[in-house]
């Protein structure tokens, strides 16, 4: 009886961790830290049927230009069709991954919810100009980033009062 019962618990145990059972998803995409990072949120919108929020998190290096970035949308929709269409597109986005910008999508059919991820891995500034060098310093993302008051920001791994 005991052995049935062992037996069972493993069983049941060995087919939770292969279907993934009670497991949310993670994303794949690891990108370099930098020195510090810039993490924003914008507030959650609902557009007709679908609520949607973004996380933008920018990485930087000592001279707080940014390294590489990536935007994750989380969508909720209420219409299945609607879902269906949106998760098909992004399915299709997701084959134009590169080296230089990966494009991932997680899904929940039951809960009708997308999770796209668009990251650009390597951002060369070595024959850019001053003006376009200025455009990814980290005070100008900070400050471009909650100009209209849509987006919160906040910065992990420096103060924000030492952002040049």
């Amino acid at each position: 009886m005991k052995r049935k019962i062992i037996c069972s618990l493993i069983g049941l145990s060995l087919i939770g961790s292969l279907t993934g059972c009670g497991k949310e998803q993670k994303s794949k995409i690891n990108l370099d830290k930098g020195k510090f990072s810039i993490i924003c949120n914008s507030k959650e919108e609902d557009i007709n049927g679908i609520k949607q929020n973004t996380e933008s998190t920018y990485n930087f290096n000592e001279e707080q230009y940014t390294i590489n970035y990536s935007v994750v949308t989380t969508q909720k929709f209420k219409d299945k069709s609607v879902y269906n269409e949106y998760k098909k597109a992004q399915e299709e986005t997701v084959k134009n991954s590169s080296e230089d910008i990966i494009y991932e999508l997680l899904s929940d059919d039951k809960n009708k919810s997308l999770i796209f991820t668009m990251a650009v891995t390597k951002i060369d500034l070595s024959n850019a100009k001053d003006e376009e060098k200025d455009t990814v310093k980290a005070s100008t993302i900070f400050k471009r980033a909650e100009e209209d008051g849509t987006t919160k920001c906040r910065v992990e791994g420096i103060n924000k009062s030492k952002l040049k």
